[in-house]
């Protein structure tokens, strides 16, 4: 039975696979090791792509990505992840137990 199943879904999933039209992407940081990094909450910016990295080999930290290169903007307290990050007028929010006043933004450098 398990054997069945395992192959109806293989087929299923090539199927669909094969009636997938991929959509164009854009690489915005390059890969230098095999260790894995999470990037969460990825938004544009007026300066690139403002992210919370975190990874085995990461304490979380804001990063900014542009033009393939990364540069760490703010390293946070513990994070409340909420799945929350807005971007606008220039400044990010993002929700941390560390900070001092409730919904505090920071200016993009």
């Amino acid at each position: 039975l398990y054997n069945e199943m395992a192959e109806e879904l293989k087929s299923k999933w090539n199927d669909d696979l094969d009636n997938t039209e991929l959509s164009e992407f854009e690489t915005v940081s390059q890969r230098s090791n095999s260790t894995y990094t999470d990037y969460k909450y990825a938004q544009s910016t007026h300066d690139g792509i403002i992210a919370l990295k975190s990874g085995i080999g990461d304490i979380e930290k804001f990063v900014l990505l542009k033009d393939g290169l990364e540069r760490k903007v703010f390293t946070p307290g513990p994070v409340n992840d909420a799945g929350m990050l807005s971007v606008a007028n220039g400044k990010w929010c993002g929700m941390s137990f560390g900070m001092t006043r409730a919904g505090e933004c920071e200016v993009i450098p």
